[in-house]
């Protein structure tokens, strides 16, 4: 089987940017292709709204000008919201997916966590503090300086904008009704309502399989990642 006929698409969380999948492009470019888009206004997007939908639609009209067997999705946090978007938009063209951290959970007033999380930003600005986040987020030292630089690139209307979009996105309502192996993956540190999400994912679907991860947090697929990328291989060669 040519296994580079199959499309690993990697889809980054809020505030980071293609470059925590690193060690997953190393890992799997051997056998697959890999794409590791950034998200609208991260990296090198110059886009300054995210719209999950539209961002969804965009990657569909992008995934429309390339041809391969198979196409699989991963993402991590936001980048787990768009790619469960993703794939039940059109769940004929997709062969499996992985959310990792993911939370659906619909927050109440969205609006106002939104500009209170925002007004934090000018903190994330400062070197010192940026470390200090890093270093709770577990992101490897020789990735703090493309994490701070994504810091400093995020706007305060545009963390606004992610923060909103996370926190009211629910389930789509095809998500018992999709047809391929899905992977929901978390740390056991993550909060609550996140691993409630992965319980509720996984009612009613017999084609969702659920890992939690002792020991991790908020920083799976970098913190742990030859666990990461030897569980996602298995998955995906259980399953193909």
């Amino acid at each position: 089987m040519d296994y580079r006929s199959h499309l690993l698409l990697f889809l980054h969380g809020g505030g980071t940017s293609s470059w925590m999948w690193n060690e997953q492009v190393k890992f799997f470019e051997r056998d697959y292709t890999v794409w590791t888009p950034e998200l609208p206004g991260h990296g090198g997007n110059d886009e300054k709204h995210l719209s999950i939908d539209d961002t969804v639609g965009q990657l569909l009209r992008e995934l429309d000008a390339v041809s391969f067997e198979r196409i699989s999705v991963i993402g991590f946090s936001l980048g787990a919201q768009v790619a469960l978007s993703l794939v039940s938009r059109q769940p004929e063209r997709f062969k499996h997916v992985v959310l990792v951290s993911m939370l659906a959970a619909s927050l109440p007033f969205p609006t106002v966590l939104a500009k209170a999380t925002a007004m934090m930003l000018p903190l994330s600005r400062n070197r010192t503090f940026a470390k200090l986040q890093a270093k709770q987020l577990e992101i490897p030292s020789s990735d703090f300086e493309r994490y701070f630089s994504d810091t400093q690139s995020i706007t305060k209307s545009l963390l606004e904008n992610i923060i909103y979009e996370n926190s009211r996105f629910t389930l789509p309502v095809n998500v018992r009704e999709l047809p391929f192996p899905i992977l929901v993956m978390a740390g056991a540190k993550e909060n609550r309502l996140i691993k409630k999400t992965m319980v509720e994912i996984s009612r009613g679907n017999e084609h969702v399989k659920t890992i939690i991860v002792e020991g991790a947090g908020h920083s799976l697929p970098y913190a742990y990642s030859s666990l990461f990328n030897e569980t996602v291989q298995r998955f995906l060669s259980q399953n193909d």
